[in-house]
């Protein structure tokens, strides 16, 4: 039986919107997007393990689930709890709640609604929200917590070069691999996106080119615990050559090489070298991507900055026509490359999933 879901999308709504839609169709659901809109969206889905999905989803802040009134909204064993409203509709949510605890002898509360804190949320009780007139329960807080404990206790970490884990599990769903498929990671560094597909049970191949970076990776992975022993592996080698070494994976998803770190802006003649070298690099290993893999390719293309108040891009046109992909449309309300970056940043970087 199908039910409505609203996701409370983070701070890059489109990418958000469009991890939730990958995740949930890899996952071979049925579903229907109803609304998207002011950082929501509700979508009707058959089957969804909510609690599962808000710790493998990397965009998204909280889930709630449609209720079809406000009878049981709290179901612990304290008589004093906390609550919080989203009356988007003006239904009279709080009054009609009010006299739901005082007939359930509860002595309630208020905290006051914030969307996008979902550390205060994991604390809060009861929270219903009202949008595009139906009422919706939070049922599935994230916890930026065990982010932070997870990302920085590994034995290697690098805050300049590794990939956040938000965004290392939204390039996981993007490219639509699911539990006990294979991902492809070409550019793997010190294995973030590795790691994070591994908690997600789907088994991880990378390639990283320099030895002790790829020492490093192991180190990580193996400090996931024996659990996860035989499910991934690291191959020291270039991946312009990964097909010799991975056939039918299911799908890969990758930060790849984006040249030198800059602390400033580069001159525009260095940047056009590297411009020119990347677009070497990306053409040849999505060719090989398109020989090892069956699925879609989630990775990130750069954007550089220069002293001159340009910027250069990549020739994306010329490197997908000499590998084979196109960028996917499948979801309507979706148009890629997807921005992520920070305005004061160097490099800017554009999301692509490709087919």
């Amino acid at each position: 039986m199908s039910k409505h879901y609203l996701f409370f999308l983070g701070r890059d709504v489109n990418l958000s919107f469009a991890e939730i839609v990958s995740y949930i169709r890899a996952r071979k659901a049925r579903y229907k997007v109803k609304l998207f809109k002011n950082k929501l969206a509700v979508i009707e889905i058959d089957k969804i393990d909510v609690k599962k999905a808000i710790n493998d989803l990397g965009g998204t802040v909280k889930i709630a689930e449609e209720i079809k009134d406000i009878s049981n909204l709290y179901g612990g064993s304290s008589n004093k709890i906390t609550y919080t409203f989203w009356d988007n509709d003006d239904l009279g949510l709080d009054e009609m709640m009010k006299i739901h605890f005082k007939e359930e002898g509860l002595k309630a509360m208020r905290r006051k609604a914030d969307q996008m804190n979902p550390s205060r949320d994991m604390h809060i009780d009861v929270e219903v929200t009202s949008f595009n007139k139906m009422i919706f329960k939070t049922v599935a807080v994230s916890n930026p917590k065990s982010y932070k404990a997870r990302d920085e206790k590994r034995p290697n970490w690098d805050a300049k070069t590794v990939v956040s884990l938000r965004l290392a599990k939204i390039l996981i769903n993007l490219s639509e691999v699911s539990e006990n498929k294979l991902l492809i990671d070409p550019f793997c560094g010190l294995g973030t996106i590795m790691q994070e597909a591994l908690l997600m049970n789907i088994n991880a191949v990378g390639f990283e080119k320099d030895r002790l970076t790829c020492e490093k990776c192991m180190r990580n992975l193996d400090w996931l615990g024996k659990k996860y022993k035989g499910k991934w592996k690291i191959h020291n080698s270039d991946a312009r050559r990964l097909s010799n070494q991975v056939k039918n994976a299911d799908g890969a998803a990758t930060e790849p090489y984006m040249g030198p770190y800059f602390k400033r802006v580069p001159n525009r003649y260095l940047a056009e070298r590297i411009v020119r070298e990347l677009e070497t690099l990306y053409a040849d290993v999505l060719r090989e991507l398109r020989k090892a893999v069956k699925g879609k390719v989630a990775i990130i293309m750069p954007r550089f900055k220069t002293d001159v108040n340009k910027r250069l891009e990549l020739d994306i046109r010329g490197i997908l026509a000499y590998s084979g992909f196109k960028i996917d449309d499948s979801i309507p309300e979706i148009q890629y490359p997807l921005p992520y970056y920070h305005v004061a940043s160097n490099i800017e970087r554009f999301i692509y999933v490709l087919r």
